[in-house]
């Protein structure tokens, strides 16, 4: 091979060389870009994901109150009527318990 054939070749390693260590070095670049925007979109997701968690806690909340409250509502009409039954019922044994005692007594 020829001085020139041999100069060419290693013109062209170097050249290869060159254009390897620009891609490594581009590719590079371009993973801490990626890196960068994975980090800063996972934030946002993040961020997003727990706003609309929260607002749901609180909706939540909310119908839990509303149920708590209708709960209560139910409940409290129920023991009104079962203390009006209760009342009806105590007259009922006081003026059987009367009687009894009437009976007895004669």
């Amino acid at each position: 091979m020829s001085n020139k054939a041999i100069a060419r070749v290693r013109e062209a390693e170097q050249e290869a060389a060159s254009i390897r260590e620009s891609a490594r070095a581009e590719a590079r670049d371009r993973v801490e870009a990626c890196e960068k925007e994975c980090v800063v979109a996972a934030a946002r997701a993040t961020d997003r994901t727990a706003a609309e968690l929260s607002a749901r806690l609180q909706e939540m909340r909310k119908r839990t109150e509303a149920l708590v409250e209708q709960s209560r509502t139910e409940v409290e009409g129920d023991m009104e009527a079962m203390e009006e039954a209760a009342r009806e019922r105590m007259r009922e044994a006081v003026k059987q318990i009367e009687w009894e005692m009437f009976d007895s007594c004669q």
